[in-house]
């Protein structure tokens, strides 16, 4: 190999300074989690750990105070919560009990929602009252909030959540990410829910990895 000349040696220093520095930024920070999402997940030995990372990285790097990842479940053919953090005991064994369809999941003509794209949907807290899972007060963390009248755009207000759904090769849904009540009661950036798209897409390629590659084999 030929020897580096001062000016390489420089060049050197400098790149890796500015990749060792390139955290500083939200977007650096979102990139570096990603990669070494990516390399934790390879060391997962099942699902449950595969899930566990993917959601404590969202949790980390994320606004959201309440993180749930549902998967397809074949042994009662629905879909089921599998993770959830930031939700009180209530909240969680209440989400533990819940079996969906898949027109629960997808069909949402009774709810008040905005499809932002084909992997992102925005439940707005004003459809609650249409919507037969949300019955159950137990389900929210701060129930006495679920009245509250949206005043601006820039709010999220309890009631809210976004679902970032998962597909496998055959363009199946075979889970989903939810995410609720942002750290700063402030709406997520789309650039956020893109980044979480992102984590969705190359979460669903190792769970189809682990499970097979459509619901009616696993």
């Amino acid at each position: 190999m030929a020897e580096k000349t001062h000016i390489i040696r420089e060049l050197e220093r400098r790149l890796k300074d500015e990749y060792n520095k390139a955290d500083e930024s939200d977007d650096d920070k979102l990139l570096i989690g990603f990669l070494k999402f990516n390399e934790a997940l390879k060391k997962k030995a099942d699902l449950k750990a595969m899930l566990t990372e993917c959601g404590m990285t969202i949790y980390r790097l994320f606004p959201f105070k309440e993180i749930g990842i549902g998967l397809w479940n074949p042994a009662d053919c629905a879909y089921r919560y599998e993770f959830l953090v930031g939700h009180s005991p209530a909240a969680q064994e209440a989400h533990k009990n819940i079996k969906l369809s898949l027109e629960d999941m997808m069909d949402g003509k009774d709810v008040c929602y905005l499809q932002i794209s084909k992997y992102t949907q925005f439940n707005f807290t004003e459809g609650l009252k249409d919507d037969p899972m949300a019955k159950d007060e137990a389900l929210f963390n701060r129930p006495s909030l679920l009245a509250s009248k949206r005043q601006t755009t820039d709010i999220m207000l309890e009631g809210d959540y976004f679902d970032t759904y998962m597909f496998n090769q055959k363009d199946e849904m075979i889970g989903w990410f939810e995410v609720c009540n942002t750290k700063d009661n402030k709406m997520p950036s789309m650039k956020t829910m893109k980044w979480l798209e992102a984590y969705a897409a190359l979460l669903a390629h190792m769970v189809e990895g682990a499970v097979g590659t459509t619901k009616g084999s696993w």
